[in-house]
Formats: C-alpha cells, structure tokens, sequence
C-alpha cells in the first residue's frame, strides 16, 4: 500500500525536514515557529532564548 501514496502534494516530502540548532542558525526573531522544548514537546511559539527551547523549524506553508 505504500507505493501508492501520493506525495506530490506535500511541501516536504518525509525525511526532508530537520529540527534547526539555534547555535548554528539562530531563529527569526518575532515570527511563530515550530519548537521543540527541552522535554521534547513540538508546540508553536516564539522563540525566547531561556524559554526552556533546544531548537526551531519554520512553519509548513500551505498552497494557496
């Protein structure tokens, strides 16, 4: 069944997409991101330097 998937329709396809580390590549600031607590929670927020964060990704875009 899974070769009939169909993932033209994705924006990323699986395996394409990666948590940033926020010493390499610093988050924007003011812009609603994804975040990955120091629990290893995904939630959406703004990035805080001491907000308990250990990395980002931008939000999925839809196709409008």
């Amino acid at each position: 069944m899974r070769d009939n998937v169909n993932l033209s329709a994705c924006s990323a396809k699986p395996g394409e997409v990666y948590w940033r580390d926020p010493a390499k590549r610093s988050p924007p600031v003011g812009r609603k991101l994804l975040l990955l607590t120091d629990g290893g929670v995904a939630v959406i927020g703004l990035w805080h330097k001491d907000g308990g964060f250990q990395a980002w990704s931008p939000l999925p875009k839809r196709i409008k």
